[in-house]
């Protein structure tokens, strides 16, 4: 009974992903060097920044998060982190013997690629990750759908316009 629900809710996720049209994102754009991404009223977009500095920015991480206002606020919400492949051939994807509960999510097209990936859980965190699949630059997205007691579904309409939003420039 369980993978039954599990098959039809990512059918569901499959077709309101459909639905979505891969319409823009309005609302704050926030570009580094390489990548671009909107944020919508409500999330923050924060810089990763270079392991071991405080001040120096990674320009291929960033992380965009629901209801955070200060860094320390990606540890307690729940949210995307997009990570930037330039030219990659093959975009580094987590196995899937790292989760339990996996489903497949069916090959979408958001905005200017096309993305497949997988739902799963560890650590107790749902995650659902996903990377694109059509584009010469490669961007892979792991979505925290819950964190701090807060909960996010990866076919909310924030979450489908910030993945559309997504550019390399």
């Amino acid at each position: 009974m369980k993978k039954f629900n599990l098959t039809v809710a990512s059918l569901v996720v499959v077709v309101l992903m459909a639905g979505c049209g891969g319409g823009k994102a309005s609302g704050d754009v926030y570009s580094t060097e390489v990548m671009s991404v909107v944020a919508p009223s409500g999330w923050k977009v924060f810089p990763y920044y270079v392991l071991g500095s405080s001040t120096e920015t990674r320009e291929d991480i960033l992380g965009v998060y629901k209801g955070a206002k200060e860094p320390i606020d990606q540890m307690s919400t729940p949210g995307l982190v997009i990570n930037y492949f330039s030219e990659a051939k093959i975009v580094m994807t987590p196995p899937k013997s790292w989760y339990e509960d996996v489903v497949d999510i069916e090959p979408f097209t958001l905005g200017n690629y096309t993305w497949e990936g997988f739902t799963g859980t560890r650590s107790d965190m749902p995650q659902a990750i996903c990377w694109t699949t059509n584009a010469v630059e490669l961007f892979q997205v792991v979505v925290w759908l819950e964190n701090g007691g807060k909960k996010l579904s990866f076919d909310d309409a924030d979450v489908q316009s910030i993945i559309a939003s997504i550019s390399a420039k």
